[in-house]
Parts: structure tokens; sequence; C-alpha cells
């Protein structure tokens, strides 16, 4: 989990690289490059060395008070700040309204969930073993009576 200064100085950093690359946007309006990528937060592969050298220069900068909602909110930095939340992996897509996807499967959704409730696979095992063995009472006690 990020710092409050961490989470300050990562949006220092998008910032700079979003004026350093503001050029990058000569492109047709309705495609999706990495530049678009970076206003909302993501930090393509390609950017990745560079956001990296911008977030060691930036360290010191910031205080570590609390985060104002605008911060928490900005750059996706939430989930920057709580990776565990993520149900899957992010990717980047070629949507204009929204660059980045989620592609996660079902268990990916359970475990977040799961883990937010504070409950562990094995308990969901033991449900899932307690379930299959009624339903094998069931089927035995209906083939009894046939």
């Amino acid at each position: 989990m990020l710092s409050n200064s961490q989470v300050r100085n990562r949006i220092d950093a998008i910032n700079e690289l979003v004026a350093n690359h503001r050029g990058d946007n000569d492109h047709d309006r309705y495609a999706v490059t990495s530049y678009d990528v970076v206003k909302k937060g993501f930090i393509p592969e390609e950017y990745q060395e560079e956001f990296e050298t911008l977030m060691q220069s930036k360290i010191g900068d910031s205080n570590d008070s609390p985060l104002t909602l605008q911060e928490q909110l900005s750059y996706a930095n939430y989930f920057a700040m709580h990776p565990e939340k993520i149900c899957g992996l992010m990717e980047v897509s070629s949507s204009g309204a929204f660059p980045v996807k989620v592609i996660g499967k079902r268990q990916d959704v359970e475990r977040v969930i799961n883990e937010a409730l504070g409950k562990t696979d094995s308990d969901n095992v033991r449900k899932r073993k307690i379930r299959i063995f009624q339903f094998q009472a069931q089927a035995y006690a209906y083939a009894q009576n046939l």
C-alpha cells in the first residue's frame, strides 16, 4: 500500500509524464494511445522506466498529511493504494472512454469479496464439500425410495 506522500509523488510524476508527452497525442481521435492511458492513471510498459525515474526524483518532496478526496480519486490512485481490490489483471483496451479494462474470472471476484469479508479459501472448500455430501445423501435417499 502506498503512503500519502507516495500518492502525491505519483500524482506529480503522472502530471509531468503527461506534460512531457503531450505532443504524442497527434493521432486518429478514435484511436487509444499510451498517452491517453497515462492520463487515466495506468502506466504502460513503454512509459514505466520514465515513470519510475520521475517517482525517484520526487522522493521527499511531499508531506504525509491526509489525502483529499480529489487526490484519492485522481489517476486511479485508489487502486494504486489498494491493488487487492482489483479483480483480475489490468490491460489496455481500445475504448476511448475506458482505456483500461480489468480481465478477471469469477474466482478472482470471489477471492476479492471473500478477502474483504475475512473468509478464507478453506472455508469455501469445506462448504462446497458439505454441499456435495448433502446432494449425494439426497440422491442416495431418493434411489432407496425407488
